[in-house]
């Protein structure tokens, strides 16, 4: 890839580093919604699996543990902000 020449540099704003704009907000919102979605295949997943069909197998379990790893790097994305 080659770099843009010089007087294509010269015309670009100048980064504010003062008041940067974030979207942090709408990323957590987004986080949420798809962590509740998740949080609700998961369950009825282990609830079909366990109840009804009276068996889980290993991939059960590490769906599970991903989604406690999704919910703690979400946590932890908010903490940063």
């Amino acid at each position: 890839m080659r770099n843009p020449p010089l007087s294509v540099i010269t015309t670009w704003p100048h980064p504010n580093y003062v008041d940067p704009e974030s979207q942090g907000a709408s990323v957590f919102i987004i986080g949420i919604s798809l962590i509740t979605l998740s949080v609700l295949t998961v369950g009825l997943r282990i609830f079909v699996r366990i109840q009804i069909l009276h068996t889980a197998g290993i991939d059960d379990w590490l769906i599970l543990t991903s989604l406690v790893c999704l919910c703690h790097l979400v946590r932890l994305e908010r903490q940063l902000e």
